[in-house]
């Protein structure tokens, strides 16, 4: 009896491009629930972030939005590339990264925080990461949000994300 895998294989590629085509001409949803989230809290939680992180956090975000910034060493060597969202009053934040960061960003956080008034949660016990991509990602990313309980949307560049 001779099987052809010929089938299999075209189901696939035409499933990889269906994908692809999403994309690019929509938007996807990808589990990113090995990626890296953190929640910082306290009073001083944007003067810390504005302290250890490439970016320049001194002026209000809004709501919802996370900006791209890496996290150095001492030396100026990356440890993280990350997405922050702080909220409007400061006190507290949600940092992003992939989960190369997940072993290190606490630490490393830690290693900087030296009088600030701010804690540390996560990666363990986090909520879970869904990524959003393509053009119509933040529209999709909100109507994600909004079909869960307490899930909340985060806009980025290039991926949105869901918190769950």
């Amino acid at each position: 009896m001779v099987v052809s895998m010929a089938a299999p294989r075209t189901a696939s590629f035409l499933r990889i491009a269906e994908d692809y085509r999403a994309l690019r001409e929509a938007a996807g949803v990808v589990d990113l629930s090995r990626w890296t989230a953190l929640t910082l809290r306290g009073p001083d939680t944007r003067e810390f972030l504005q302290g250890t992180a490439t970016r320049d956090f001194a002026a209000p975000v809004p709501p919802e939005t996370a900006l791209k910034t890496l996290f150095l060493t001492d030396k100026g060597r990356p440890v993280a590339l990350a997405w922050v969202s702080i909220a409007a009053d400061g006190a507290s934040a949600t940092v992003i990264a992939d989960e190369g960061a997940r072993a290190g960003l606490h630490l490393h956080l830690e290693h900087f925080r030296i009088m600030e008034d701010v804690e540390f949660e996560g990666p363990d016990g986090m909520p879970r990461l869904f990524g959003v991509a393509g053009p119509e990602r933040d529209p999709l990313a909100r109507a994600v949000a909004a079909s869960i309980p307490d899930a909340r949307p985060i806009f980025a560049e290039p991926l949105s994300f869901v918190l769950v």
